[in-house]
């Protein structure tokens, strides 16, 4: 009933009134939507900017990246003498596409430095695996195929035995680790130096940096310390955040070493290599608030001695630090006191440097087996072939003047080659279990 009086109340007021009416009603309305239409204006626009300044971020981010990796891998390529290597990727994601070749693997990321198809390379898996694979195709970008990829991201085909369904974060290089002695760890790191490069890209993935961490806990660093008997002393630089901090520089490898801005004028004051367990010790127990990787490029990561102590806790340290022999004593600095013996890298001189070996010691009875590895005094730049013969020692010096003439006509850039019999070698039974020799008679 009150409805219909309603009804009726409306219908006897004036027009006018009621066109007024319905204009104020009208207006409030158009108003409300008006104000919401501005409001998911303003929040569009502030999104349509956050995501904008993000994307920069990651732009700089992924340019000054690009930019320090390109340095390092310059430095390693112009350098042949340094323990770079030709190329450094950090896998992404497996790539989602069908492979070349069945059975391969497809692998996407960003390479820094150079990689042409057909190399034989390492790739460092996640599960500390190391293997050794083969480059079967490249690509750009989806269905453009390539021979060579320098400096940008790609996708690479892998072929090879033992390749983990899981490989994020996983390392792909043309060089290995290559310890002279059982006992030591020499510096290179490759698998470090390669997830290093990509820190500031992948640092906020939890995944990413345990990885990371325990990559760091197995590894072996240099450092600058004065030996004086068995005293120890490790030089520090200031936090670059905190002046008043102390912390312990150290260099994932002798390239990265070459960095090195310190002004060193004791020359009492050498290179050490010192294990993550040999670090978390001094820090742990000294005035240093931590240590610093790489201080000078090409990127540089802080590990604070909150992080050290909250590693040393953790139940798995104890069985880590045994099983990668962290914790021995460093040997004594000195450029002079140390042989430092890395993989060749695959180019084109050590290609033609392994055709005249093999061609020659296929004539030559004498010789049963020959291996290749690259030798430099620590401290030095100066690096040469080390040819690792297995010959008689009454026919030494025959075999090595052949082998010289022989491989001569395929050294460049003055590249020296020297010659050691293989019962000579101490390295060698551990070297050539991890890197194929170059001939081998068979019969």
């Amino acid at each position: 009933m009150a409805f219909w009086n309603k009804k009726k109340d409306t219908e006897d007021k004036p027009k006018s009134e009621l066109e007024i009416e319905m204009s104020d009603e009208l207006r409030a309305i158009t108003e409300a939507l008006e104000e919401t239409k501005n409001e998911k204006e303003a929040k569009a626009k502030r999104r349509a900017e956050e995501n904008a300044r993000v994307v920069k971020e990651l732009q700089e981010i992924n340019d000054q990246t690009l930019e320090n990796a390109s340095e390092y891998m310059e430095h390693s390529v112009e350098d042949e003498e340094g323990f770079g290597a030709a190329f450094y990727m950090v896998v992404e994601n497996p790539a989602d596409f069908e492979p070349v070749n069945e059975g391969n693997v497809l692998v996407e990321g960003t390479v820094y430095g150079k990689v042409f198809k057909g190399d034989k390379v390492y790739l460092f898996q996640p599960d500390n695996d190391m293997i050794e694979v083969t480059v079967d195709d490249i690509r750009t970008e989806p269905g453009v195929h390539a021979e060579s990829v320098k400096n940008r991201h790609c996708i690479i085909e892998l072929n090879g035995k033992g390749i983990s369904d899981s490989l994020k974060y996983a390392v792909l290089c043309n060089t290995a680790p290559a310890p002279i002695d059982p006992e030591e760890q020499i510096s290179s790191n490759p698998r470090l130096v390669g997830l290093t490069l990509d820190f500031n890209r992948f640092r906020q993935d939890p995944e990413y940096f345990t990885l990371l961490v325990n990559v760091i806990i197995k590894s072996s660093f240099i450092t600058h310390a004065r030996v004086e008997g068995e005293r120890i002393g490790i030089m520090s630089i200031s936090d670059s955040q905190n002046p008043d901090q102390k912390m312990i520089p150290v260099y994932t490898d002798e390239l990265s070493l070459s960095f090195n801005e310190l002004d060193i004028e004791d020359e009492e004051i050498g290179n050490l290599v010192v294990s993550f367990a040999d670090l978390a010790n001094i820090v742990t127990t000294s005035p240093h608030e931590g240590f610093v990787i790489n201080p000078f490029g090409p990127v540089s990561i802080k590990i604070p001695e909150e992080l050290i102590k909250d590693i040393m806790k953790s139940p798995n340290y104890s069985k880590i630090a045994k099983d990668t022999k962290l914790g021995t004593p460093a040997p004594q600095p000195g450029p002079q006191n140390r042989i430092m013996i890395s993989i060749p890298m695959e180019n084109n001189e050590y290609k033609g440097i392994k055709q005249a070996i093999s061609k020659h010691c296929s004539m030559v009875a004498d010789i049963k087996r020959v291996g290749m590895a690259m030798k430099t005094i620590e401290g030095g730049k100066d690096m040469s072939y080390l040819c690792i013969v297995d010959c008689p020692e009454s026919k030494e010096d025959e075999c090595f003047t052949g082998l010289f003439a022989a491989v001569k006509p395929s050294l460049m850039n003055g590249h020296r080659i020297e010659f050691m019999r293989y019962d000579e070698a101490p390295f060698a039974d551990d070297y050539f279990a991890r890197q194929p020799l170059i001939y081998t008679k068979i019969g």
